[in-house]
């Protein structure tokens, strides 16, 4: 789907002025959600937004307790936002669109097709050094290595945007 930032921020509903993180796809423990939203609780940035967009593939009893787990670590942060559904490929792509950063925190995986998805829209990435993820980003991307290194990343981009 062909549209800009602005018109996909504001078919999200989302503020212009947001700096938006997303980490999108199929809800699942090994992707690591969790990992983003502890990195991003100690951000202060009122800009700041992270949002795990994407819906269960297949509903067990780990993923729906994995899914009950996130909701609740974001219901206790302002700035993160579930949205748990199915999406089409026009709702992925005006997600990814409406983002400034794609944010891959997996835990293990081989390749990512969300990570070629986000280099189509042009959107960097922040991604978790496992499988071949290194081989899919750029040396415009944040890798990073373990979830101190996460959350660095995160304070060290709110402390360079100015605070509301």
């Amino acid at each position: 789907r062909d549209i800009g930032c602005s018109a996909a921020r504001e078919e999200l509903g989302i503020p212009s002025d947001s700096v938006v993180f997303l980490c999108i796809g199929f809800i699942q423990p090994h992707k690591g959600f969790d990992r983003a939203i502890k990195a991003f609780s100690n951000i202060y940035n009122k800009k700041f937004r992270l949002f795990i967009v994407g819906s269960l593939r297949i509903r067990t009893e780990d993923t729906l307790s994995y899914l009950q787990e996130l909701v609740q670590m974001a219901e206790r942060n302002d700035n993160v936002q579930v949205v748990e559904r199915y999406l089409s490929d026009e709702e992925f792509d005006t997600w990814i669109s409406a983002s400034n950063v794609v944010v891959i925190p997996y835990r293990e995986i081989w390749s990512s097709a969300v990570v070629a998805r986000a280099k189509l829209f042009s959107k960097p990435i922040i991604a978790s050094d496992v499988g071949g993820l290194k081989e899919q980003i750029t040396d415009s991307d944040i890798l990073f290595r373990s979830d101190e290194e996460l959350k660095y990343i995160f304070r060290e981009l709110a402390e360079r945007m100015p605070r509301e």
